[in-house]
């Protein structure tokens, strides 16, 4: 089949509160489509319960995800008739698990539909990650089961606690999802690794497998306002910087922990999740400061004045997004060990360090050429990866 001939839909759930993966769909997978010039089209869902006019649905949804009928589910009715519509030839999954029908793949297999999906933070073997294994934290979860997660602190939602670790267990959604998956596309090799050893798990499961890094992302941005600078600039510490979901698995209590570490630096913390309460109580009128959602050009001016850029994730990531967006400004990075993020760090050479090996120092940022894709090399490699 040639490009010409191919219709690819792509398949997105948003976050209920922006995420990585919505960023990926706007600033990546959109513009390299758009320059590939194959026809394509996208089905949007949002989060659920995130909009009050779909409540009923959405309730509909949670109850037949919980009785396992997949096929009831109102996802993949909308799925079903956003693929007739389209006439599709290849359905591209991102950022889906365990919020859509576990059935999508399987209808599209025997429709003879190819189909991809971008392993992002993997949700296939435990409700928040496929690779969640933050070792004490969370080596419960990895090596007996996801029912651990009741016990720790990854959702505060009752709903979630109790039914995710059910129904997302990783043999049922592998063998209901995965084994059902055309190819999956991974970003970086330590994904990669972690989805061929799945293979090892089920013996009929056999994955096809593309790498394919995220590209260079070059924005042109304003400078922030006033008093958004003024706001960091209160004091002439050097400061550090936490950008993302306030959570659990993503370490944010391990971010608030360093500053009472290091009080004579400043920490800031931009983003919102289910720990931001607690912490702004715990670190009141500390180095630590909480500066909320921010802009595209409020987190430029942080990439380019932090002393670096700290990721303290329980997990070790598959890639974190934040590493490729700071890559014009070669932002310093603390990472924990082991992960993409590591992987991404090194394959950059960038400056910065890991979290063990973290003091408050100071870094030299390493204006060496970067070796990532440019949007180019990305939409090739993309279009290739739907030729199955």
């Amino acid at each position: 089949m040639t490009d010409a001939q191919k219709k690819i839909l792509v398949v997105h759930r948003f976050y209920t509160l922006r995420g990585g993966e919505d960023v990926f769909i706007e600033q990546t997978l959109l513009p390299a489509l758009k320059l590939s010039k194959v026809d394509h089209e996208f089905l949007f869902f949002d989060a659920i319960f995130k909009n009050k006019k779909n409540f009923f649905l959405d309730i509909i949804e949670v109850f037949f995800m919980i009785l396992g009928f997949e096929r009831l589910r109102p996802s993949f009715f909308k799925f079903k008739k956003a693929l007739t519509r389209s006439k599709a030839t290849h359905v591209m999954l991102n950022n889906v698990i365990p919020t859509l029908s576990l059935d999508i793949p399987l209808h599209c297999k025997k429709l003879n539909i190819s189909t991809s999906l971008w392993v992002h933070n993997g949700r296939l073997s435990c409700a928040n990650g496929l690779f969640f294994d933050g070792k004490k934290e969370c080596y419960d979860c990895f090596n007996k089961s996801s029912f651990f997660i009741f016990k720790k602190n990854c959702f505060n939602n009752f709903f979630q606690k109790f039914f995710y670790p059910f129904i997302y267990r990783s043999k049922r959604v592998l063998k209901k999802f995965g084994m059902n998956i055309g190819r999956f596309l991974v970003c970086s090799e330590y994904s990669k690794k972690n989805i061929a050893a799945l293979s090892l798990t089920i013996k009929e499961f056999s994955p096809k497998i593309s790498l394919i890094r995220p590209p260079l992302i070059q924005r042109q941005n304003d400078p922030p306002n006033e008093e958004f600078v003024s706001k960091i600039k209160k004091s002439d510490k050097s400061f550090y910087v936490y950008i993302g979901r306030i959570s659990y698995e993503k370490g944010a209590d391990v971010f608030a922990r360093l500053s009472k570490q290091y009080p004579h630096a400043n920490f800031l913390m931009a983003g919102s999740g289910p720990l931001l309460p607690q912490l702004k109580i715990q670190y009141k009128n500390t180095n630590l400061q909480f500066l909320g959602f921010i802009n595209d050009n409020e987190k430029e001016y942080l990439f380019k004045e932090s002393e670096a850029l700290i990721i303290p994730s329980r997990v070790p990531e598959n890639v974190s997004l934040l590493i490729i967006e700071s890559e014009p400004h070669k932002t310093p990075v603390v990472y924990p060990q082991g992960g993409g993020a590591e992987e991404f760090v090194r394959f950059t050479n960038r400056s910065g360090c890991s979290l063990t090996d973290f003091t408050a120092q100071r870094f030299e940022r390493n204006f060496q050429i970067t070796k990532l894709y440019t949007l180019n090399e990305f939409t090739h490699n993309l279009i290739a990866s739907t030729n199955d």
